[in-house]
């Protein structure tokens, strides 16, 4: 039997041009459960029984954006080195204690109101993406309704107006390929995904001033208006921020990481 790791569909999925996934991922549960992978200098996990206990491992750290880097030659590396900065700020790839901190200082802002207010915000949204296709008899389950739910719920809650979305849509995916690369890919799609930062950047930079000035009832507005930390605080102590740098803080750190999920 050919190795796992010289099949034609392995060296596609490396590629990321494996259409469907679960034929080698069943190969990898069967055969490596725990494999190493030369071509994208990661290991992979595919058993639950794995997975499960490697996530509460604290050896194990979720700061993967310097290796990922790695992959790029030193030129690439200092030329995107806002691409690491800006993925290195998501919850995701976070460890204690900043990312306990992190999720202290955001949560506030999601009060009791707030929430239920966005959950009967969420169903009208279902209710208009189903009445939509419903004279067809039919739909495309990602394209009529996966997709556009969550994009257009991340949205509102941003505040991001309906004009806009269509570029911060496309913004969003650039980033996401750039996330999703491979090692064989990642060169291809960086300097895409660094234009689009600087847009998503500027917009967000835009966005924030603007809600400063006039609030309205979107999450960035509710986290700009977050009672400022003061001595006592002793989040404000360790980060030893001054209010407006505590501000920014939580909103860009908080906005970097929702166009992903886009």
């Amino acid at each position: 039997m050919t190795r796992l790791d010289q099949t034609d569909e392995y060296r596609a999925y490396c590629q990321g041009a494996l259409p469907d996934l679960y034929p080698l991922l069943h190969r990898l549960r069967s055969e490596d459960p725990v494999h190493w992978s030369g071509t994208l200098n990661s290991w992979l996990l595919t058993r639950y029984a794995d997975v499960l206990p490697a996530l509460s491992d604290h050896r194990l750290s979720a700061e993967r954006m310097p290796v990922f880097m790695q992959q790029l030659s030193e030129p690439m590396r200092e030329e995107f080195a806002s691409l690491l900065q800006h993925f290195s700020l998501f919850f995701a790839n976070m460890d204690p204690p900043a990312h306990t901190r992190m999720r202290r200082l955001v949560s506030a802002s999601f009060t009791p109101k707030m929430v239920n207010a966005l959950a009967l915000r969420i169903q009208v949204i279902v209710d208009g993406l189903i009445d939509a296709v419903a004279p067809a008899g039919e739909m495309d389950a990602i394209r009529d309704f996966a997709y556009p739910l969550p994009a257009t719920v991340i949205a509102e809650m941003l505040g991001i107006a309906p004009a806009d979305r269509l570029n911060f849509g496309q913004w969003s995916r650039d980033l996401t390929d750039f996330l999703g690369a491979t090692r064989t890919t990642l060169a291809d799609v960086a300097a895409q995904a660094d234009r689009s930062l600087g847009r998503l950047t500027e917009y967000f930079q835009g966005l924030i001033a603007r809600r400063r000035q006039d609030p309205g009832q979107d999450l960035i507005s509710s986290l700009i208006q977050i009672d400022p930390p003061g001595k006592h605080n002793p989040l404000y102590q360790r980060d030893k921020y001054r209010h407006d740098e505590v501000q920014r803080k939580k909103v860009e750190r908080f906005v970097a990481e929702k166009p992903i999920v886009w």
